[in-house]
């Protein structure tokens, strides 16, 4: 808390060798006072996921719920590279077992 978001994302994302994407049946569409937030370069959702995929870092989608994979027509050109990338359904009733996938899979 209290420094520069920006300059933490870029910190932490030096050092990382995967992303989490956790993707809602509503994270597509989500929304704030300036419009669609994927739209928007100066959303630090937008800014992470796109700093990990311009620097080849892995990057998993978390499909939680109903949630598909979005498709690359639907993403901005900075995010398109997201469709692309291998996700993992955790479902609500099977929880433990697909974290424990989840954790597997990132090894």
């Amino acid at each position: 808390h209290g420094v520069d978001l920006s300059v933490h994302l870029d910190k932490v994302l030096s050092n990382a060798t995967t992303v989490l994407v956790m993707i809602g049946e509503d994270w597509l569409n989500a929304t704030n006072e300036h419009g669609r937030r994927l739209d928007n370069p100066s959303d630090y959702v937008r800014i992470e996921i796109a700093t990990a995929l311009e620097r080849d870092i892995r990057v998993i989608p978390v499909l939680l719920k109903n949630a598909q994979m979005p498709r690359e027509q639907a993403l901005p050109d900075a995010l398109a590279a997201l469709s692309k990338r291998n996700g993992i359904r955790i479902y609500d009733d099977q929880f433990e077992a697909s974290m424990q996938r989840l954790v597997e899979s990132i090894g």
